[in-house]
C-alpha cells in the first residue's frame, strides 16, 4: 500500500507537503467503471488486505489493490472487524454490549426500508410509516452488526488484471 500512496501527487498545504488523496477518488471512479471482472470474496476473521493480497495476487505489494477495489480509504474503520474487535468497538463506543442493545439507533418498517431517527419518530403520533406500516426500533448493536457484516463481502479485481491496473494507475499519477 505504501507504494500506491507514494505515487499520489504532492500538494503544498501551509508549507507542509501532503499527498493528494482526492486524486485517489477520481481514479477510483475511472478504474472501477471500466467493467473490469471482479472476484467476490467473503472476509474471514483475521483476514487483512495484506494477507488477501498475498494469497490472491501472490504479493503483499498488492494490498493497496484490495483496498482500492473496495473504495476503502481507512482500513481500520472501513474493514470488517473480527468478533473480538467488534465487541471492543461496541464497548468503547456505547459503554457496554447491553447499552448498545438498549439504545435505539433508528426505526424502520422493514429491513433496509425507510429509516426514521429517534427524534423524527417521537414526532410521529401514529408510529406508522408513510404507507401505514408499523415502525419497529432497531437498536445500535443490531445496526452496528449489520454494518460490520456488510463489510465482510468484498470484491477483488481479477488477478489477471492486477499488474495492468497497477501500471495504469502509475501512469495516471505520474
Amino acid at each position: 500500500m505504501r507504494q500506491y500512496f507514494a505515487n499520489l501527487p504532492l500538494l503544498d498545504y501551509k508549507g507542509v507537503k501532503l499527498r493528494d488523496l482526492m486524486s485517489h477518488a477520481a481514479l477510483t471512479r475511472q478504474v472501477l467503471q471500466q467493467g473490469i471482472m471482479f472476484y467476490p470474496y467473503t472476509l474471514q476473521d483475521g483476514d487483512t488486505s495484506t494477507s488477501i493480497a498475498y494469497d490472491y495476487y501472490g504479493s503483499v505489494e498488492y494490498d493497496w489493490l484490495v483496498l482500492f477495489s473496495n473504495q476503502i480509504v481507512d482500513p481500520v474503520f472501513q474493514w470488517y472487524m473480527s468478533q473480538d474487535d467488534f465487541d471492543n468497538y461496541i464497548e468503547a463506543n456505547y459503554g457496554s454490549l447491553t447499552a448498545a442493545m438498549s439504545t435505539v439507533h433508528h426505526y424502520e418498517s422493514a429491513p433496509g426500508g425507510l429509516q426514521y431517527t429517534p427524534t423524527s419518530y417521537q414526532y410521529n403520533p401514529t408510529g406508522l410509516d408513510e404507507n401505514g406500516i408499523p415502525l419497529y426500533p432497531v437498536d445500535c448493536y443490531t445496526w452496528e452488526t449489520q454494518q460490520n457484516e456488510a463489510r465482510r463481502s468484498i470484491k477483488l479485481i481479477n488477478k489477471q488484471y492486477a499488474s495492468a491496473i497497477a501500471l495504469e494507475l502509475e501512469k495516471k499519477l505520474a
